[in-house]
């Protein structure tokens, strides 16, 4: 794809200013600051993150050069330079430039909006980084700016409740979470209109915590809606119903019906091609959908070769060292089990952990869906004496970030059961069951397909042990889940 150009003048002005120190007049200056903020938001759009970051960089160095390094112009500069460095998967650089940033705006009063937005980027950070209760409380100060400022029916208010509620869900509280979707999407109603596309992204939100709730029809029905709407007001080639596409293609997914699915992630996947080129690291995310489905399909060698594209497009798009990438990596790594081929799986999980410590560091929670993989793949190979140390590690993650009674635990103490269950340890084993359980009922409640998946486990160990009776009314429950 042929790269748009950056805009000659704009950058000469840039550099020459920056270099020589020349005495543009203010209001200009800033005025030239709001063009090149304009353009990194654009660059990014159109998936052009290196001009972006360039023009981010170059951009600083002349706020710098005008105002001061210690100007309020300075400190939107490094929030602008920090938002690009997160967008790209550079989460150091963001941290550094939020921490610049929210300490050059920290002179404009608390209410001021420049610098709540650089609280709300900065908790978009921190959500990327793995810290939901850390993100939580900064949306909630954010929050309360806006509603100071604009009021209740304000579709800024109401993002900041969306927001809340993903933290909420993050932290395994997705019952809490409903309510302020609710409310978002009453606001966004209240200020656009019911079929507004604004209201589509609200119903999207509120449609994914509920297939966190294992609700696949409620979310079913919000997708659909929100997919509708975007449809009617943008067409089906718009990127942001390409998105919707790709959310209901999972819930068919989901819901039994793979030839559905697949038929929306490649509407999504030809949605995104118009739209962004056929580098743009969604094009990769929807290769990635599209291979799944596949897969699960019978049709391996076409999702492998689909994973490949999605793999070489996110390395070159993001760098290799991506959180991204190793998702696409896990992915390879679940394709290649199922394929019985565990030297493959295990070399794609092996670097799917190093990408995702080399990213998000050694105690982001995310290592531990790799780690629980690594697990699962260390029992059917027979390696048991690393299964334990994989779980422990996997639970220590996730309890530290998210709580004890998170329902993300609930496949590591599943995993660890089977390991006990292996070995005929019933004794250890059942305990682990039985707390998996709990945590799942609290989380997720009592008809989530996890909850039933470990009441299935229980039954088998239960049948294992002779309790016929247990067993048989364990299994009952796991059908009514």
């Amino acid at each position: 794809m042929r790269r748009k150009r950056l805009r000659p003048l704009l950058i000469a002005l840039l550099l020459a200013a920056t270099q020589a120190h020349a005495a543009v007049p203010l209001p200009e200056a800033a005025t030239e600051l709001q063009q090149a903020s304009a353009q990194i938001q654009g660059f990014l759009a159109q998936g052009q993150a290196p001009h972006a970051a360039a023009l981010a960089r170059e951009a600083l160095a002349y706020a710098q050069a005008q105002f001061g390094p210690r100007s309020l112009q300075a400190g939107q500069a490094w929030s602008d330079h920090a938002e690009v460095q997160r967008l790209i998967g550079h989460l150091a650089e963001a941290t550094e430039g939020f921490v610049k940033s929210e300490e050059l705006l920290a002179k404009q009063p608390a209410n001021d909006p420049v610098l709540a937005t650089a609280h709300y980027r900065h908790a978009e950070l921190l959500r990327m980084q793995g810290k939901p209760a850390e993100a939580l409380a900064l949306y909630r100060q954010v929050e309360a700016v806006y509603l100071a400022l604009y009021g209740a029916q304000n579709s800024a208010v109401a993002t900041c409740w969306n927001a809340e509620a993903e933290m909420l869900r993050q932290l395994g509280r997705p019952s809490e979470a409903l309510p302020l979707h609710d409310k978002a999407v009453a606001a966004f109603v209240a200020v656009t209109g019911a079929r507004h596309p604004y209201v589509a992204t609200a119903l999207q939100a509120r449609a994914t915590t509920r297939q966190a709730l294992g609700d696949y029809r409620g979310a079913e029905a919000d997708f659909q809606d929100a997919y509708e709407m975007d449809v009617a007001a943008l067409g089906k080639a718009h990127q942001w119903t390409a998105t919707l596409a790709n959310n209901l293609a999972e819930i068919e997914r989901l819901l039994g019906r793979p030839q559905a699915a697949e038929k929306l992630f490649a509407e999504a996947l030809a949605a995104y091609q118009k739209n962004v080129g056929p580098s743009h690291p969604f094009i990769a995310t929807a290769l990635l959908n599209l291979a799944n489905v596949t897969a699960e399909q019978g049709r391996d060698v076409e999702a492998q070769k689909l994973l490949a594209r999605a793999h070489e497009m996110m390395a070159a798009t993001l760098g290799v060292n991506h959180p991204d990438v190793a998702t696409v990596l896990y992915q390879e790594a679940a394709l290649a089990r199922a394929r019985g081929n565990w030297q493959a799986a295990g070399a794609a999980l092996a670097k799917a952990l190093a990408v995702r410590e080399a990213s998000q560091g050694p105690t982001h929670p995310d290592l531990a869906f790799v780690l629980d993989a690594q697990a699962g793949l260390a029992l059917d190979t027979g390696a048991l004496d690393q299964v334990e140390a994989l779980c422990a590690r996997s639970l220590l993650l996730r309890e530290a970030a998210l709580g004890h009674g998170h329902p993300d635990t609930t496949t590591t103490l599943l995993l660890h059961a089977q390991y006990f269950a292996k070995l005929g340890d019933y004794d250890h084993a059942e305990p682990l069951l039985r707390d998996a359980l709990a945590r799942a009922r609290a989380g997720l409640g009592v008809a989530h397909p996890r909850t039933g998946d470990i009441l299935n486990a229980l039954g088998g160990l239960q049948y294992a042990r002779g309790d016929v009776a247990a067993a048989r009314q364990s299994w009952l429950a796991a059908l009514a889940s």
